[in-house]
């Protein structure tokens, strides 16, 4: 996690460094970016402000891009979890998505049935049948089980507060969506079952009919209220066989990916896979309840988890690259191709482009009702309009490329404009732009 939780990419400056360059003083500053996929790009260097640069006598607009020996670099604790056919880590791109989808299943199931996670059931369920009356009844009864009396003894005391106790289940209206097992009203008439099922056996053989009755009265009531539950239970969640069948596959699939060991090359290959596996459980209406919270969970704390360690790595790699370290080299071998172009003078961009575009100028200019131009006129009418220049620092001596935009006067290019790259001291490429 980030050392400061405050701390954001933004909050992290990268103070522009002055150089002067051909005449003009141009700052640098990082320049980075981070991709939908959470990847944090360090680019280089570049100028930041429309600095504008005198080349041939004539003003461009100046964009400068110096790319160090390290540069592109990117960032990202995921990038072992890319498939092969892609370039992006396409479920970090998904993740809002998914983690929308599961906040809101969250929320809707806190509206639905949320007692079950905020304690409020017994409290719901209480308000449908007499809980003093059961729970005043229940302790006078394990009272009288705790006592020293005879079986028979026992018997009589227990038939008042067993009948009492029976009426209390007969009577009680709990609706059909407060029938859960996890309710205290069902633990506690489960665990009377079980208490007077002992009771009874330990005294069938010698009690007489009427001692028994009441126990039996008791035990025929919980049972109907366990069938009421257990089939209420059942028609919410009745799954044929293959449906049940393949529920159980995923679950077997999550839990053979949620084992792996956390950061290995299987278990990042696997994440687009194990969101989607909780998506589709949590989803699932014929899944426990418990497990489709679970699944619903895992995912949102997998992403909250992995946004923060996107923030965190990007954030560390930005401030390793925020001062701008000594261009002094790259500076130069910028300044070494200006001064190539400013002594080989305007005529060697010109003269070529006049050579392979007079013919195709004058088809626009008379596309465009527009007289043609001349060799003369057409050289005279040529406009920089940008100078762009990307330097390569891997090697010693730093590779730079200078890509010239020019323009036309006064529309003589009939509205198109050209390009020209120069590497090395050459031109390497002259074209139209349409």
């Amino acid at each position: 996690m980030p050392e400061n939780m405050t701390e954001t990419l933004g909050d992290i400056v990268s103070p522009p460094v002055p150089y002067l360059l051909h005449g003009t003083t141009v700052a640098f500053s990082l320049c980075d970016q981070v991709w939908h996929d959470g990847s944090y790009i360090f680019y280089g260097y570049t100028n930041q402000n429309n600095d504008r640069i005198f080349l041939w006598g004539q003003s461009a607009l100046l964009r400068v891009e110096i790319s160090p020996e390290n540069a592109p670099e990117r960032t990202n604790p995921f990038i072992a979890s890319l498939l092969p056919s892609q370039g992006k880590v396409t479920w970090y791109e998904d993740a809002l998505d998914t983690f929308r989808d599961a906040s809101l299943f969250l929320s809707e199931f806190e509206k639905t049935r949320g007692f079950l996670l905020d304690g409020t059931l017994n409290k719901r369920v209480s308000l449908h049948y007499d809980a003093k009356t059961l729970a005043q009844q229940s302790a006078r009864l394990a009272d009288i089980m705790r006592g020293n009396l005879t079986l028979a003894g026992k018997a009589r005391q227990l038939a008042p507060i067993l009948s009492a106790i029976t009426h209390v289940l007969t009577t009680h209206r709990i609706p059909d969506s407060l029938k859960h097992r996890e309710s205290d009203f069902y633990a506690s008439i489960s665990a009377l079952q079980a208490q007077m099922s002992a009771f009874r056996d330990e005294m069938h053989q010698n009690a007489p009919a009427a001692d028994v009755e009441p126990i039996l009265a008791l035990e025929a009531q919980i049972r109907r209220i366990h069938a009421d539950f257990d089939s209420i239970l059942q028609e919410q969640k009745h799954i044929p066989p293959d449906e049940a069948a393949f529920i159980q596959t995923l679950l077997d699939e999550l839990a053979q990916i949620n084992a792996l060991a956390p950061g290995s090359l299987s278990a990042m290959q696997r994440i687009p896979r194990r969101l989607d596996l909780c998506r589709e459980i949590w989803n699932h209406p014929l899944i426990d309840w418990e497990v489709r919270l679970s699944a619903a969970t895992q995912a949102v704390d997998f992403l909250s988890e992995a946004v923060a360690q996107m923030e965190d790595a990007a954030i560390k790699s930005k401030k390793r690259y925020a001062t701008v370290p000594d261009l002094e080299r790259h500076i130069g071998a910028i300044e070494q191709q200006l001064d190539f172009l400013e002594s080989a003078g305007v005529s060697s961009l010109t003269t070529p482009l006049a050579e392979q575009f007079l013919k195709k100028t004058n088809d626009w200019r008379k596309g465009a009702n527009l007289l043609p131009l001349t060799h003369e006129t057409f050289v005279s009418s040529i406009q920089l309009d940008s100078v762009h220049v990307t330097v390569n620092g891997r090697n010693t001596n730093p590779d730079c490329t200078i890509h010239l935009s020019i323009a036309g006067k006064e529309n003589a290019l009939a509205g198109h404009k050209m390009y020209a790259r120069v590497f090395r001291g050459k031109i390497e490429e002259i074209n139209l732009l349409r």
